[in-house]
């Protein structure tokens, strides 16, 4: 069963390859296997290879919970057959980190000017720590030397795959001139090192079983979507980012960076408010839940975005909202928009119900503007859907208005207690003005999110439009997803960056606690 805790390293190699130290001076085995990317590669992934470390245990335990765990060992020792030779020396090497990244930007986005015929580049390479496993690799029926270049031999096997030894470091590549250039770069000062790698994911756990580098800025300006994106100041002061997950036991987490370049960068240019204050979540068991706090800065981004991306729409959206202004004698941004000075809260049902609450500063001027609004809510709403709009005020003693399309669809909404409330369903928004609201622990930043993580992974895998998943395992059912519990999450700004930190709690599945 051990080998099962090689799985990410080893069928990440054969993915690379198809077939299953270096030039320069490195300070680490992992420096040494990132030299084999240039240092403009925009993507590179570092996992673990640690079999006796607590990820691998923690990684072991989750795959026990879903009782796929003989069933990956299996799969893992058919894929393995013939790949690896004396698979037991070859598991002695492992302990630094398999680094596998794209050393071609315009590939990894699909350019066009990459060539549609031009295989997209991946290389991997791992340093290890035992010369018993480069034997164990290269003593194998149907393998033979390939030739040698930059100090480094080559050898491919019966089906012209090719892999490459330089010293104790196994290079693999999708081709033998993709693994010459790997070796070129190896030897160059213009290489990927860890200080990259780490600088992109700076705060994020170092002992996670996968760590990923992003070059996002470079990506950005070689995709070919992106112009406009790149109008807006903060995403054009993007640089890099990092992925870390981290296995322990019994939750699965998932911590993101997005770098920035700070010159020039105002916290009001941040997508969301900066600072690590968190919101508190509507108190409401079974149900998705999402608090942003101080909502208005969101929204003021959006609008600067569509101003940047898009002056003449935006003009256009400018002159109609004037002109709204005017007949109601209302200024939008103050009177309403500028009334969210708080949280945001909202929630989600699995029966599909929602709503959302929001703590006004002057519930007064905000219920009067509503009213004013309400002549014209209907024309507006016909705009937007293309439909006819039923519209219902407040009735004596009511709190809500309400819209409705022809189809059964609908919304309610107005100001109880001091906060605006609007939900689909009028009985929700009773409920939800008079909810009260609780702390998250463990999280920082401005959005936080809840939720029932089998549901929410659930509805994903319902919506996937195959039958099973990589040809291999038939899609889950429900029953299949009985251990995943709890997501909780949340995101931090700062001009230097947005990081965000998702964990997913683990159950034992029914069955495994009836035999406790």
């Amino acid at each position: 069963m051990r080998k099962l805790m090689v799985v990410l390293t080893l069928l990440g190699l054969m993915l690379v390859a198809g077939c299953g130290g270096g030039g320069g001076e490195a300070d680490s085995p992992l420096d040494n296997a990132l030299g084999y990317l240039p240092a403009d590669a925009p993507f590179a992934v570092a996992i673990d290879t640690q079999v006796e470390s607590g990820q691998y245990d923690a990684t072991r335990d989750a795959l026990e919970r879903f009782g796929v765990r003989e069933q990956v060992d299996e799969l893992l020792k058919i894929l393995l057959e013939g790949r690896t030779g004396d698979f037991e020396r070859f598991e002695r090497g492992l302990g630094n980190a398999f680094v596998a990244g794209s050393p071609s930007t315009r590939h990894f986005v699909g350019a066009q000017e990459a060539g549609e015929s031009e295989d997209a580049p991946v290389v991997g390479a791992i340093q290890l720590s035992d010369e018993d496993a480069v034997d164990a690799l290269v003593d194998r029926k149907g393998l033979e030397p390939d030739g040698e270049a930059h100090g480094a031999q080559f050898y491919k096997d019966e089906l012209d795959n090719s892999f490459a030894i330089e010293g104790d470091t196994l290079i693999v590549a999708g081709s033998k001139a993709q693994l010459e250039q790997a070796l070129e770069t190896r030897d160059s000062d213009e290489r990927l090192t860890e200080d990259d790698f780490k600088a992109a994911a700076e705060g994020l756990p170092e002992d996670a079983l996968l760590r990923f580098y992003l070059d996002i800025g470079a990506i950005l300006r070689a995709s070919e979507n992106s112009a406009d994106a790149l109008k807006v100041k903060w995403v054009d002061a993007v640089r890099t980012g990092g992925i870390a997950f981290t296995f322990d036991e019994g939750e699965v987490t998932l911590d993101v960076n997005v770098n920035t370049d700070p010159e020039g960068l105002a916290e009001a240019d941040l997508p969301i408010a900066a600072g690590p204050a968190s919101p508190e979540l509507l108190d409401r068991q079974g149900e998705a839940a999402i608090a942003l706090r101080d909502p208005a800065r969101l929204l003021d981004f959006a609008q600067r975005a569509g101003r940047t991306v898009d002056p003449d729409r935006f003009g256009a959206f400018l002159a109609g909202r004037a002109q709204i202004e005017r007949r109601l004698d209302i200024d939008i941004d103050d009177d309403l928009l500028g009334q969210l000075e708080d949280d945001l809260a909202i929630t989600i049902d699995p029966d599909g119900s929602f709503g959302a609450r929001a703590t006004l500063e002057d519930p007064q001027r905000f219920e009067r503007t509503l009213a004013k609004l309400g002549e014209l809510l209907p024309d507006l709403a016909k705009g937007a859907l293309g439909e006819r709009v039923g519209f219902a005020e407040p009735k004596q003693g009511e709190d809500f208005y309400a819209l409705a399309t022809e189809d059964g669809d609908s919304v309610v909404f107005g100001v109880v207690d001091g906060a605006f409330v609007l939900a689909n369903d009028a009985s929700l928004a009773g409920q939800l003005a008079a909810a009260g609201t609780r702390a998250v622990e463990g999280v920082q930043g401005s959005v936080v999110v809840s939720g029932d993580a089998q549901d929410l992974v659930a509805r994903f895998v319902d919506r996937l439009p195959i039958d099973d998943l990589a040809g291999l395992f038939p899609k889950p059912d429900r029953d299949a997803m009985a251990p995943l519990d709890q997501l909780v999450g949340s995101l931090e700004a700062s001009t230097e960056r947005l990081s965000g930190s998702f964990r997913i709690t683990l159950d034992e599945p029914p069955a495994a606690r009836a035999d406790r």
